[in-house]
């Protein structure tokens, strides 16, 4: 018996979870920018934002796209 309680899910239902993820990313990417662009308080501000968000953006996503594989490969 393992030592912690283990949670298993189906591949195709990550997958979908995995892609409703990446929908819901992509559309707060684009509110994200458009609201920079329309009421951001100054070129620079808004170049340090969309810096920010894009480097933690990307780690999430990629730690995401990592535990997926390895949760899909091991199943």
């Amino acid at each position: 018996m393992l030592p912690f309680p283990t949670l298993v899910i189906e591949k195709t239902v990550l997958t979908v979870l995995l892609g409703i993820a990446l929908v819901l990313f992509v559309v707060m990417t684009i509110i994200f920018r458009f609201h920079w662009n329309r009421y951001g308080s100054g070129e620079p501000t808004v170049a340090k934002m969309r810096k920010l968000y894009g480097l933690v953006s990307s780690l999430l996503l990629g730690f995401a796209l990592i535990f997926y594989l390895l949760s899909v490969f091991a199943l």
